[in-house]
């Protein structure tokens, strides 16, 4: 007897049966007050909360609407908390991820009318990316890893320094097989933001994720499941050795739809102060490991009977990169042009590697600083110990002001890019101190 795949209205059945179950186990969880199963099913639910619920009673939870990787739930139901009885009558949003699913966070879930909540939602929906651009396959996702070797484990943040298991170069080339074509010249400079056309609220969070030659950073798991959790869109910018020593990560941020991966040199070095050479280095050498591993991921996925067509969506080079410490100079522009690379910086500065950043505070600063076209720059290695905690505090309120998030080359094709001449922090020239302290990252 032959397995045929199923018809699209039986897997839409499935889907419904399986987000209406995960609807009816979460208030189960609250009425017997089992808060981990709770908030396995809705991360984002408060704890003091679900301690306090007294009661759950589901009036009504059915499934309206479904595509790939949602579902729309008319949902009533009658909750008591303490002393207080209330009852929810509207829709609830829940997401799916290889077949997980999740129960949305409060952000729209007053909504009564489904056509506006649709229209409301569906920007920040999976495949609703722009311009046509593709970075990843969920098919290839979910089929080299569970979601239990996505999910990961807080001990992959740790840093290990000093590490003496450096990799001076990505093995067998130190140049790319391929490259992009040359820069216009609009994007020649350092680029900040982005005008969006019409004014339209969108806004770009990114994440450098890098090391030095003679330590090893690490992987933040909760900010990166957070943003899966919640089908946020965002760029990793990965440094090559990063990439070489946490290969794993590498390649599933590479194939995650979500996600795109952008180059953030070798080991973190200095490109203001960096010989020809050197700055060369820097910038191929990641380009290189990146073709590495996705020849790799897509050995993988051929060997998971994946169609190669689904590895194909994942992009064969990075497509932007960021300078380490945020400088650079003309050489290498010049360079980073050449090879098809728009150089990437920011307009909002969150300073999550400093310890005493708070999440509230990191929080405040993107309420108030984002605007249309931002930039935002974060880290995702082990250096940020506030950002995971910041991410429930910033998307939702932004995503109630109308933003929508998308990644960097999605940006990029929304309107004219804002350039510099010169790269800097918040202001040229306040990146200076880093020419004395770091060279070519060999520290």
């Amino acid at each position: 007897m032959s397995c045929q795949p199923a018809a699209a209205a039986d897997r839409a059945a499935d889907a419904a049966r399986g987000a209406e179950a995960i609807l009816r186990n979460f208030f189960d969880a609250l009425k017997a007050h089992d808060c981990t199963r709770a908030r396995q099913l809705r991360p984002d639910y408060p704890l003091d909360r679900c301690r306090e619920v007294r009661d759950a009673r589901v009036e009504q939870a059915a499934i309206v609407n479904t595509a790939p990787g949602y579902a729309i739930a008319q949902l009533k139901v009658e909750i008591q908390i303490g002393e207080q009885t209330t009852v929810f009558d509207g829709h609830a949003l829940l997401t799916s991820r290889c077949g997980e699913w999740k129960i949305e966070t409060d952000s729209f879930s007053a909504e009564k009318n489904l056509e506006r909540y649709l229209a409301w939602i569906r920007p920040w929906l999976p495949g609703a990316g722009d311009g046509g651009l593709s970075f990843g396959s969920e098919t290839v996702l979910c089929a080299c890893w569970s979601p239990a070797e996505l999910r990961g484990s807080p001990e992959e943040s740790r840093v290990q320094r000093p590490w003496h298991g450096a990799l001076r170069q990505p093995p067998g080339a130190t140049e790319p097989r391929e490259r992009r074509p040359a820069l216009p010249d609009s994007l020649r400079n350092s680029i900040r933001r982005v005008e969006p056309r019409g004014g339209e609220k969108v806004v770009a969070l990114t994440f450098d994720v890098c090391e030095r030659a003679l330590e090893r950073t690490g992987y933040d798991a909760g900010i990166v499941n957070y943003l899966r959790d919640h089908q946020v869109r965002a760029t990793f910018f990965l440094g090559g050795k990063w990439m070489q020593t946490h290969p794993e990560r590498a390649m599933q941020l590479m194939a995650d739809p979500s996600f795109e991966v952008g180059n953030h040199a070798w080991t973190h070095g200095n490109l203001r102060v960096l010989g020809v050479d050197r700055v060369r280095q820097q910038i191929l050498w990641p380009q290189v490991q990146y073709e590495l591993l996705w020849d790799k991921l897509k050995a993988m996925a051929l060997q998971h009977q994946v169609d190669v067509a689904e590895a194909e969506k994942i992009p064969h080079l990075p497509l932007t990169f960021r300078f380490p410490y945020g400088v650079c100079r003309p050489e290498a522009l010049q360079s980073l042009a050449e090879w098809g690379l728009p150089a990437i910086q920011w307009d909002v500065v969150t300073g999550d590697p400093d310890r005493h950043t708070t999440a509230e505070a990191i929080a405040q600063l993107l309420n108030h600083k984002v605007r249309p076209g931002s930039i935002i720059v974060c880290h995702a290695n082990g250096r940020a110990p506030h950002t995971a905690a910041a991410l429930p505090l910033f998307i939702p309120q932004l995503r109630r002001a109308g933003y929508r998030f998308v990644t960097v080359s999605e940006l990029l094709a929304m309107g004219p890019a804002v350039t510099a001449t010169e790269c800097y922090e918040n202001r040229p020239g306040d990146n200076k101190r880093y020419d004395r302290l770091f060279g070519a990252g060999d520290q």
